[in-house]
């Protein structure tokens, strides 16, 4: 049905804000469609809503007209009162679904709703009124989507959705713990960012976005009562913890364990963990240079002293001393550096050949034959072994009381620990193999081929029952000089009788022992975190591994390639120049470098290093000079790809790396520093190894008290006081987030008072308002002078529109123009409770008229209300 004139002009008075045209319309054009849409598929409503008119807002909701997509308009135009006007309406009439309305014209993803667009907009006051409507987000994962999985509105609604989750303002008035939330949600699109490489940088700058809010929260703690509240207390770790320690930080615990590093390097955060790393030494930080190291050496040297008072009277004000985490930190480091000293003495005590002594090189070499040096442990070796039973105690204890959490937030630092124990332990286990090997050795014969063939070694041998052992002892009991029997020979048949005999767990045990010395140095590095000038450093080695595995990863592809194609090359002159020199030399060292895939990949490998031999790309033969030519050619290229490009590559990244570390260098090191410093929090491990091995008095009395009350039972009283105090802390905990929260988005209306006047919309709807209020009074005031002179004048009364607007008199005409049965088949909406043409799919387009927007006269302008919260 082609539109009319007079809806034309009503839609045009919806646009103006012509109240009293809009009235009219709506009370004499008895067969108007108050739902007809104009070129662009806007309703009066939407229309009015864009103008900023709530005045022809309410008079629309009075006449019920249908709210379409009314509520999203208002909240993209982020207009309170208008949100306000229509949930109070939905609240009024029941109708709930209008608060999932889509958009009709495909202006926004058809999953954004008018919940979801106000959490994007950040807008404190209109996210709480739908809140209150009863709106609310689901979570992605439970969301029904409108499209199919993997396509590309499903992933543009998932994103719309995680964005209107990480709204500052969402998450206040949803979560009870804002700040555990801001952690969750920040942790959750960090993972989101590394799987979804297609919006990775929409995922990354949301979860920026929450570590922010999470951190700015922060910022608006008063003084020292709630900062310790807010860092001391934390719902879920109170709730995993065994026993609530007041001087614990578990709220920087979490923000650890999920990664949050703005709120950790905060300066409230940092000045609370330095307050309680130095608890109990009071001015130390003022202390001069020298004398702070001179008092930290003296702390370190007497470790073993506040060990033993700690085990035996652990109440002490003494003992005490030494749970502090400065202190124990302290302890820690030179218990540590003490078990690295014995490790360097393990191998001092070895003698070394002397030149020119013969016979105590001789004496040596017995020793070495009888194989005591390398089976028997020797004093260092006994200390190595207990300060490995303490470490591991120390990291049994520490998953006994906190669980696998605490491996699994640490996970890279416990990898270097656990490895480096477990090469310890499998050296333990092979020397403990090794000793009793040594006092059940078999009984040597004198049939044996390296004794027979020597009949000084078979006058040795031929007492029954000897062993290679007793033997080299009772060769090695006299100098070599006056021992007639001890011969080269002898020497040279006892040797090889002695690798008749040899088992590869002695070289497997040193093997593994070497290993984890190398990994024992390596872990004090860690330490090197707590200085400003080497921590970032250490920051920096630790990501360039990550840029060396990365490296590694194509490396490996040119360096296999390149090995492969040498070694086809070389293969057959390689084989034939190794035969031709066992044959010429007798079994010398005949080895080719392209001979075997092997040996190939290891003359590349140490090419990358400068090591490089070109005698092996030279061969004989009829096709010298094309081999060469081929070899010589593939041998350049994988120093060109491999060595120029590759590894220039990896110098660059690992230049980015530090230069990323070195510009966040602040952040960097006082996050890492803080992760070293939580792990001295708390009760535990308060003793060093190896003298956490030894039982003090206070865990023997707390045994023996759990043995007496049941290992697996709680008093009922002590579960009932931790109850108590869990509940009184959660209470605080709740009230001062509270307030630092309204404070937060208090600060943040002032910030958004400065950039815009909110004052300034509100005018222009006054204004407007205002001049159509005139009109009509003017009208009234017009309407009774006529009506009293027509008395005066006794002649009937005519009411005429009285001096009203330009829009009022043309829709008046238009109206008394229409013929009676123009809007006839036209249903108008006059009753209250029919709700059915709420949602009417009928639309009528006035597609063949000009758009309001589009008739002359003053148009009202309206900009965006900013958002203000209701605290």
């Amino acid at each position: 049905m082609a539109p009319s004139a007079v809806e034309k002009l009503y839609l045009t008075a919806a646009e103006k804000g012509d109240k009293k045209a809009m009235k009219y319309a709506l009370e004499y054009a008895k067969g108007l469609n108050l739902d007809c849409t104009d070129a662009d598929g806007r309703t009066a409503l939407v229309i009015a809503i864009q103008s900023g008119s709530n005045d022809i807002v309410k008079l629309l909701l009075a006449h019920h007209v249908s709210l379409g997509d009314a509520l999203l308009r208002a909240v993209d135009m982020q207009m309170i009162q208008t949100v306000e006007l229509i949930c109070e309406y939905i609240t009024k009439k029941r109708k709930k679904e209008a608060l999932n309305c889509r958009a009709s014209n495909e202006d926004f993803h058809p999953d954004v709703t008018p919940i979801i667009l106000a959490a994007h907009h950040n807008n404190y006051d209109i996210i709480k009124l739908l809140l209150d409507c009863g709106a609310e987000i689901k979570d992605p994962e439970k969301y029904e989507f409108k499209s199919e999985e993997y396509t590309l509105e499903h992933s543009l609604g998932t994103v719309n959705i995680y964005k209107a989750l990480a709204s500052e303002s969402y998450i206040s008035l949803t979560s009870t713990d804002p700040v555990n939330t801001a952690f969750e949600r920040s942790y959750k699109l960090a993972q989101l960012s590394e799987t979804d490489y297609e919006f990775r940088f929409q995922y990354a700058d949301m979860a920026h976005r929450c570590e922010e809010f999470g951190a700015n929260i922060l910022k608006y703690v008063r003084d020292s009562r709630e900062q310790n509240v807010v860092l001391c207390t934390d719902p879920t770790e109170i709730a995993e913890s065994n026993n609530i320690d007041d001087q614990m930080p578990y709220k920087v615990k979490r923000a650890i364990r999920f990664g949050q590093k703005l709120f950790v390097t905060h300066p409230n955060c940092q000045q609370l963990l330095t307050e309680k790393w130095y608890h109990g030494l009071p001015d130390w930080r003022q202390q001069s240079m020298p004398k702070s190291f001179f008092l930290t050496l003296v702390f370190g040297l007497c470790f073993p002293v506040f060990s033993v008072a700690h085990i035996i009277a652990p109440e002490t004000r003494f003992s005490s001393f030494l749970k502090i985490p400065f202190v124990k930190f302290v302890s820690n480091t030179a218990s540590a550096f003490t078990f690295l000293i014995i490790l360097g003495m393990q191998r001092l005590h070895v003698p070394s050949g002397v030149e020119g002594q013969i016979s105590l090189n001789k004496e040596l070499y017995y020793q070495l034959l009888s194989g005591k040096e390398n089976v028997m442990l020797s004093i260092p070796e006994w200390l190595i072994v207990f300060w490995i039973v303490g470490m591991t105690w120390e990291e049994i204890s520490a998953v006994l009381k906190n669980g696998t959490r605490g491996v699994i937030d640490n996970l890279q630092m416990k990898i270097l620990d656990y490895s480096t124990l477990l090469l310890f332990w499998l050296w333990i286990i092979l020397r403990t193999y090794l000793m009793a090997e040594y006092f059940s050795e078999p009984v040597l014969s004198v049939s044996s081929p390296a004794v027979n063939s020597n009949h000084t070694a078979a006058a040795y041998m031929s007492d029954e029952g000897a062993t290679i052992s007793k033997v080299i002892d009772e060769i090695g009991s006299t100098p070599f000089n006056e021992n007639p029997t001890a011969s080269p020979d002898l020497l040279t048949t006892m040797a090889q009788a002695v690798q008749q005999n040899f088992s590869y767990a002695d070289i497997i045990s040193r093997a593994f022992f070497a290993v984890a010395k190398v990994f024992s140095f390596l872990r004090l590095i860690r330490i090197t975190v707590v200085s400003l000038q080497v921590g970032p450093m250490q920051i920096s080695l630790g990501r360039m591994f990550e840029d060396i595995s990365k490296f590694m990863m194509i490396f490996c592809l040119v360096w296999v390639a390149f090995s492969v194609g040498l070694n086809q090359l070389y293969w057959y002159h390689a084989l034939s120049a190794e035969l031709k020199c066992k044959m010429e030399q007798q079994g010398e060292d005949c080895l080719e470098p392209f001979g075997s895939m092997g040996d190939t990949m290891n003359t590349l490998f140490w090419a990358i290093f400068g090591v490089t031999n070109l005698d092996g790309l030279v061969v004989e033969g009829r096709d010298r000079a094309f081999v060469e030519g081929i070899g010589q050619t593939l041998y350049g290229a994988y120093h060109v790809i491999g060595i120029i490009v590759l590894l220039n590559i990896l110098i660059a990244m690992m230049t980015k790396t530090y230069t990323r570390v070195e510009e966040d260098a602040d952040i960097q090191w006082k996050y890492a520093r803080a992760e070293l410093w939580m792990s001295y929090f708390g009760e535990g491990a308060a003793l060093p190894p190896p003298f956490n091995l030894i039982p003090s008095r206070n865990s023997l009395q707390s045994l023996c008290l759990r043995f007496k009350q049941g290992l697996c039972k709680t008093p009922a009283d002590e579960k009932t006081k931790r109850e108590t105090v869990i509940e009184t802390k959660l209470k605080e905990y709740s009230d001062v987030i509270s307030e630092a929260v309204k404070r937060y988005h208090y600060e943040k209306e002032r910030d958004e008072e400065e950039e815009a006047d909110p004052w300034l919309v509100q005018l222009k709807q006054d204004i407007s308002g205002f001049k159509y209020d005139m009109f009509e009074a003017l009208g009234e005031m017009d309407n009774k002078i006529n009506h009293v002179q027509a008395k005066v004048e006794d002649r009937e009364y005519v009411e005429t529109g009285g001096p009203g607007s330009e829009m009022f008199h043309l829709l008046q005409d238009a109206v008394s123009s229409e013929p009676a049965d123009r809007y006839a088949d036209l249903q108008f909406i006059d009753d209250e409770d029919d709700e059915s043409s709420a949602y009417d799919g009928s639309r009528n387009t006035l597609s063949d008229i000009p758009s309001p927007s589009t008739v002359t006269g003053p148009s009202l302008n309206v900009s965006r209300a900013p958002s203000y919260p209701l605290i």
